[in-house]
């Protein structure tokens, strides 16, 4: 598929108005709790953003002020037993001018799985599930519990073959008591598709055109391990994942590795997560971590910092790996909390490297590109 950059935003659909008046009936009826009837149950997030850069073009953000930046899901989860639940998650996306704005779904099937409880230790996930990979996977879309508007770039966003879910079942086993340390292991495999964007030349000079291509995996598999200390909220856990990549040409297998650490042992919160993918076929190596910071001011403001970086390893036709810096970044913000369902956030980012969406990229001949920008989002959750 060929798009052109920065395309014009869409009225919103059908679909999307749909889910969005959905979600305002069950708030409004209850704005502070899950709704739960009969062994249903329903709760939603939705999370309005107003953003702008100065320089280029990042994460769908450019250099006019736009508010075509939301995310909105509501999960419905029903106990069918004691020991087996369904977990249905519908969403609806708008990512501003980033390329792949126009073949996001107005409303999407984020996940849908069976969950059985063999013991209380040991259970079985099965269906469209979220991946067991790092600390935030799970929460992506959740915008009341993560710091800033959108997950960390250099682990979750550095390379799409992390997608956000898979087809196909995911086993976990939690060993060790509730009130000392526990570990949590957990085994997946199957399937998953993902998206690429390649910027290739406009006839127009002011523009950027893209090459949007849709890629399959098979035979994925991967496990994540934690390990939970007795202090509160501390964990370290790490993992891998791999799968064959049936769509790329010829055939080829990547295989990827992580590790996570967060811990609150204090007065503040901090995280930090390192991946590294590489594709021996393709001759594709790449690197990212970042680090997180959350100190709370009272009960009121959360005063929020990441640093995170990532680098390329790329093979010119010396034969010869280069490894190049990818992408860098300083971001700062705060979280008001207004209750425990309605906060604010404002955020600043200072970025350098080669995540920008307006420019045919030649990392090996280019100097990085850096560009700022601020994000102003609210969030409201029942």
């Amino acid at each position: 598929m060929r798009t052109r950059y920065n395309p014009p935003n869409r009225k919103d659909m059908p679909g999307s108005r749909l889910l969005s008046w959905l979600a305002a009936a069950i708030l409004l009826c209850n704005p502070v709790s899950a709704q739960v009837t009969n062994g249903l149950t329903v709760t939603g997030n939705l999370s309005q953003a107003f953003a702008q850069s100065t320089e280029h073009q990042v994460f769908g953000i450019n250099t006019e002020f736009s508010s075509a930046y939301r995310v909105l899901n509501l999960q419905f989860g029903y106990s069918v037993s004691e020991r087996n639940d369904l977990i249905i998650q519908l969403s609806h996306r708008k990512l501003g001018a980033s390329p792949f704005a126009e073949t996001e779904p107005n409303v999407d099937l984020d996940w849908g799985y069976f969950t059985y409880q063999f013991t209380p230790g040991f259970g079985v996930e099965i269906g469209k599930l979220p991946a067991p990979i790092g600390l935030m996977n799970r929460k992506r879309d959740q915008s009341l519990l993560l710091p800033f508007y959108q997950v960390p770039y250099a682990f979750y966003g550095l390379n799409p073959r992390l997608n956000e879910t898979v087809d196909g079942s995911n086993l976990r086993l939690v060993m060790g008591d509730q009130n000392g340390w526990r570990a949590d292991l957990q085994a997946f495999a199957g399937f998953w598709r993902f998206q690429q964007a390649r910027a290739t030349a406009s006839p127009d000079p002011n523009a950027v055109d893209y090459d949007l291509s849709e890629h399959q995996v098979s035979n994925g598999f991967g496990t994540q391990v934690w390990l939970v200390s007795p202090w509160t909220h501390s964990r370290i856990g790490g993992g891998f994942f791999s799968g064959n990549e049936t769509t790329a040409e010829p055939e080829s297998r990547f295989w990827a590795a992580h590790s996570s650490l967060e811990t609150a042992m204090f007065f503040f919160r901090f995280c930090t997560e390192w991946i590294y993918f590489t594709n021996p076929d393709q001759n594709e190596d790449q690197s990212g971590l970042y680090a997180q910071i959350q100190v709370p001011i009272r009960k009121v403001v959360t005063l929020n910092g990441i640093f995170q970086k990532s680098w390329l390893g790329l093979t010119p036709q010396t034969g010869e790996k280069t490894w190049v810096d990818g992408y860098q970044e300083f971001g700062f913000g705060a979280k008001v909390n207004f209750s425990s369902q309605f906060i604010v956030k404002a955020e600043y980012h200072l970025t350098e490297g080669f995540a920008v969406e307006d420019v045919v990229l030649k990392p090996l001949s280019q100097s990085p590109f850096q560009t700022q920008y601020w994000i102003i989002s609210l969030s409201a959750g029942f």
